[in-house]
């Protein structure tokens, strides 16, 4: 037993060097990983000229403005008219299209010996709309278009107005006239074959897909603005009540807004909110009188609107 055990000794010290001797001399050291690189470009052929954007900015306004008046004339199953404003936006779109200057896209991504390379021409059809003179009038519809989309899914738990809505926090509006001009297509064709309702949702889409861009810093201001907008909406529809709370808001925000900015922009601020508080003031009754005042204030209103815009830029 004795001569066992020392053999067993002598044995494992052994074996143990062998073993490790092999994974020196016999492991193959493992190779690296293939690496990837990718180079992406823009050429853009040519730049629109400041003028020429804002043409393109009114065109994009008014093709919404079209959408809203086919969806109206859709409500009172005026065929004709629909037709009318749905080819009106066609145009519109069609005239974006062929003046957006084309940007080559180029790509290249490789791996080892590998290599893909891609070149494409494509047109940017993202309109931004916010500068156009015709921004409020058409704000309001697509915040209903937005609003009603968001009822359809939820049930309404407040009768408090949307205006106060965290969502409406854009400072930008855009609109995507690729995708515009498809819906609008697909419209026509259901006009075509007489399903105003088919029509009527590719209209909606339109609406609803605009694209607003948010900046939280300065939602007082925007929540103005927002309100304004909505103010001159409800006025044009009569909306008295709903068009009053939105100007109390408005001036509230304006409030809010004129504690944190400086002396001048501060002056602004409150100079503006004086001037709405003081219709507020004369329309506080709920009569004929008050309401015809309040309407007659309609461009007022839209003017206030664009001074706030002025101070964003």
């Amino acid at each position: 037993m004795k001569s066992i055990t020392r053999l067993s000794t002598l044995l494992v010290p052994a074996v143990l060097l062998c073993l490790v001797t092999s994974l020196v001399f016999c492991t193959e050291p493992q190779q690296a990983a293939p690496s990837i690189a990718t180079e992406m470009s823009m050429d853009h052929q040519r730049d629109l000229t400041d003028d020429e954007k804002r043409s393109v900015s009114t065109a994009a306004a008014r093709l919404l403005k079209h959408v809203h008046q086919a969806r109206r004339a859709i409500a009172s199953d005026d065929r004709d008219e629909v037709s009318n404003h749905v080819e009106q936006a066609q145009l519109l779109g069609l005239i974006v299209e062929r003046v957006m200057p084309e940007v080559v896209v180029k790509a290249k991504i490789t791996a080892g010996d590998l290599e893909y390379t891609d070149e494409e021409a494509v047109k940017p059809l993202v309109v931004p709309i916010y500068d156009e003179l015709e921004k409020v009038s058409i704000l309001g519809p697509v915040m209903q278009a937005k609003r009603d989309a968001e009822d359809a899914t939820a049930v309404q738990t407040s009768t408090v107005p949307l205006t106060l809505d965290v969502k409406l926090r854009q400072t930008k509006v855009k609109l995507n006239v690729g995708l515009a001009m498809s819906l609008l297509e697909r419209a026509k064709k259901a006009i075509a074959d007489g399903d105003l309702a088919i029509a009527g949702a590719s209209l909606a889409s339109i609406q609803t897909g605009v694209i607003f861009e948010y900046a939280l810093s300065d939602l007082p201001l925007e929540r103005a603005r927002i309100n304004l907008a909505e103010a001159q909406s409800l006025v044009e529809q009569g909306e008295y009540r709903g068009a009053r709370f939105a100007l109390k808001v408005a001036s509230d925000s304006l409030q809010t807004y004129a504690k944190g900015v400086g002396d001048q922009q501060s002056k602004e601020a409150e100079q503006l909110r004086a001037e709405i508080d003081d219709l507020l003031r004369k329309t506080s009754q709920e009569n004929a009188e008050a309401q015809e005042l309040l309407g007659s204030f309609e461009d007022t209103i839209a003017g206030w609107w664009d001074r706030i815009t002025g101070w964003f830029e």
